[in-house]
């Protein structure tokens, strides 16, 4: 039997792992048995059976774990940032504002009722976002019994993110300082810093979404059906963790399709048709709960997330806007100068700029100061080395499939325009294109004609990550706010601090009244998860 590499056996792993993720979770929902001994069991007989399995076969992994001497250091200043961000993940309370509202909110309606199914609540975005990665966290708060452990869905992630886009690379001919380089890119993305201990999502599908393309490059290469299987279970990951997976993977798709018939010929419906079970398999409960509730496997409203008009001015502006997110700097003047450009070009195209029919109301469009919010940072030095990357692109000869790899991710980016209202959010989704790019981008500047140009942007992006690292609007590991001189229930409130008084006011009335049962309403913007915090500190479930 081929041995796998080390690598490759780290995606296998994650992605068998992320699929039992959803096989308990929906296999124990519906008897409400989602507790610790349930989960403990299943784990327990889980290990124990891919033990016995790696036993029989005599365990088919080749570890090779050697790097080239010019990566070391590339490869040293990966696991530094990693490091770092662990230390934040692990000693930061979860405070992200969507995390307050729906993320972690859903996670203790889920623990309460030992069941994922439909609950009352006013939030409606606790019901109709896709659940994967709030599966996974659930998992940790049950087996854990605290939220110290939740950060560590996204910063596996990010870590995955590493490991996919070098083995990506190497898949499509690089060699070891640029797979090294590739993996920098990544981790030094400032929004992927910033989500890398946060419970948000976008570092979760972005894994999904490179695993899936490793495995369908993998299966390019040898022609296995095993990794056209695990590239359909990503893709069924990727669309359970969040609906923007469709447009990046929209094209890529194709690939699957196209080598499975280079590959097997009629024999590839077959292959196909499997795929496509895992697919549905993994997404069917979620899909059932979706429509029976919002008549929609999707989500319950689309309106404000999807473009109502395709014009190829819509369209300009769209992409226009989108680029325009990663264009901000420390220099205001400088950031009012690029949006008034942008504001002319829109003059000149017959279209607003914050046009309500192609942007989420009520959002308007601006060019964002560099920031330091996870919500709203853009990736300026990583946008620039992409621009640069175009033009040696499209100067230099290329291989046929590197060339179809890019294509395929600029072509997912502009549906990514066509189909989506612009709002200032939309760095947070943008995270997987600049993933995608990565093995591309790496490849392009560790070419044995400009190796040198890897040396010092590895130096530039390595130093400028340690900005995002210690000054985390929110999870900040230097200054007076550092999450080491704050206590764990004041940085639940740190997107907020004004609430955090009537919020302990309110817990301890609860807890005094001993009221048997409390009912929750809040608005769509609410903050609920800190109150079950405060509850759980007083001793009331």
């Amino acid at each position: 039997k081929r041995k796998m590499t080390d690598r490759e056996a780290f995606l296998t792993a994650s992605i068998i792992w992320g699929t039992l993720v959803v096989v308990s979770t929906e296999a124990l929902s519906p008897a409400a048995l989602l507790n610790r001994a349930s989960l403990s069991f299943f784990w327990g007989a889980a290990a124990a059976g891919l033990l016995f399995y790696a036993g029989r076969t005599g365990g088919n992994i080749r570890f090779s774990f050697q790097i080239e001497s010019p990566a070391r250091l590339t490869v040293f200043s990966v696991g530094a940032v990693l490091f770092c961000l662990a230390v934040t993940a692990f000693w930061a309370a979860p405070n992200t504002a969507d995390s307050m509202t729906y993320h972690l909110s859903r996670v203790m309606h889920w623990t309460q009722n030992q069941s994922v199914d439909y609950y009352p609540t006013h939030i409606l975005r606790q019901l109709f976002m896709k659940p994967w990665a709030e599966y996974a966290i659930l998992h940790f708060q049950i087996l854990s019994g605290g939220d110290s452990w939740a950060n560590f869905v996204q910063w596996f992630s990010l870590a995955g993110c590493a490991v996919g886009v070098s083995l990506a690379a190497s898949l499509l001919g690089a060699d070891g300082r640029a797979q090294a380089f590739a993996a920098l890119f990544v981790v030094t993305l400032p929004m992927a810093i910033l989500q890398a201990s946060s419970t948000q999502n976008d570092l979760v599908v972005s894994f999904w979404i490179i695993a899936f393309v490793v495995e369908t490059l993998l299966f390019r290469k040898n022609g296995r059906a095993g990794h056209a299987f695990l590239a359909a279970a990503c893709l069924g990951l990727a669309a359970l963790t969040k609906p923007t997976a469709y447009l990046c993977l929209f094209f890529f798709g194709f690939w699957l399709v196209f080598f499975a018939w280079e590959k097997k010929g009629w024999k590839s419906l077959r292959i196909l048709g499997a795929g496509a079970l895992i697919f549905v398999l993994i997404n069917a409960a979620d899909y059932r709960r979706g429509w029976e509730l919002f008549g929609s496997p999707m989500a319950s409203r689309l309106d404000n997330y999807t473009n109502t008009v395709l014009t190829p001015q819509s369209f300009t502006s769209n992409v226009v806007r989108n680029l325009a997110i990663h264009w901000g700097t420390p220099w205001r003047a400088l950031n009012q100068s690029l949006e008034g450009g942008v504001g002319r070009l829109h003059e000149w195209l017959g279209i607003g700029a914050s046009d309500p029919r192609t942007t989420m109301v009520p959002t308007k469009f601006h060019v964002e100061e560099l920031s330091l919010n996870e919500d709203l940072a853009g990736n300026p030095l990583h946008f620039a080395m992409i621009a640069v990357f175009f033009v040696l692109f499209f100067i230099q000869k290329k291989q046929r499939l590197f060339s179809w790899y890019v294509t395929t991710v600029t072509a997912g980016f502009f549906l990514f325009c066509a189909v989506l209202t612009w709002q200032p959010f939309h760095s947070r989704l943008h995270l997987p294109v600049f993933v995608l790019l990565a093995p591309a981008l790496a490849m392009i500047f560790a070419g044995s004609s400009r190796r040198w140009m890897t040396g010092i942007l590895g130096c530039l992006l390595f130093a400028a990550s340690f900005y995002w690292i210690g000054w985390n609007q929110f999870r900040p590991l230097v200054g007076e706010q550092s999450i080491f001189r704050s206590s764990r229930t004041e940085q639940y409130f740190r997107n907020r601090p004004w609430l955090e008084k009537p919020y302990t006011a309110l817990a301890g009335h609860i807890r005094e009244a001993g009221y048997g049962s409390v009912g929750l309403v809040f608005n769509e913007v609410d903050m609920e998860y800190p109150l079950w915090i405060l509850l759980k500190e007083r001793g009331v479930s």
